[in-house]
């Protein structure tokens, strides 16, 4: 399950809201959007992290992004590609895996689910997706400081406006 706050410029009316983590459908996403970088249909840096990296996975949780050039918020899917951190990692995990699962075949509930959080000491980030703006195509970073964030249509302060749950 997710969760979102709400931000509102109280100066232009500008709305944004803040999606973090995953919900049920992200497990349908995952296998997607995986395929898709493994063809190379989201580019190149995707493509070879995972012919040099086959059992690799990635993490699809939602994060906030930033565009460097229009300065507009964006709620993506991270794509973050991660790798065993090395072999004992990778034996471990196998280990952990084979308690839980009937074999390890079964890691592939794991994989369509999300990265759970119990797996991920067992993982690091190696790369992230090069994220761009849907509106000007610029360069999205990470965003998560919206107790500084600004209004990208006038420049005021964000006030936050609520928020929940969600799946």
């Amino acid at each position: 399950m997710g969760s979102f706050k709400s931000y509102k410029c109280e100066k232009c009316g500008y709305e944004y809201d803040d999606y973090e983590g995953t919900g049920r459908g992200h497990a349908e996403k995952y296998n997607e959007i995986l395929e898709s970088m493994k063809s190379g249909k989201l580019g190149d840096k995707p493509a070879k992290f995972f012919k040099d990296n086959p059992e690799g996975i990635i993490d699809i949780s939602c994060q906030s992004m930033k565009c460097l050039a229009c300065g507009r918020y964006e709620s993506v899917e991270r794509m973050t590609m991660l790798s065993y951190i090395d072999d004992r990692a990778k034996r471990n995990c196998r280990r952990t895996v084979s308690r839980y699962y009937k074999d390890w075949s079964d890691i592939e509930f794991f994989t369509k689910d999300y990265v759970r959080s119990s797996f991920t000491r067992y993982f690091i980030e190696r790369e992230y997706f090069d994220h761009k703006c849907s509106e000007c195509g610029g360069v999205l970073m990470r965003f998560d400081d919206f107790n500084n964030a600004t209004c990208p249509k006038c420049g005021h302060k964000l006030i936050e406006n609520g928020g929940g749950l969600w799946d």
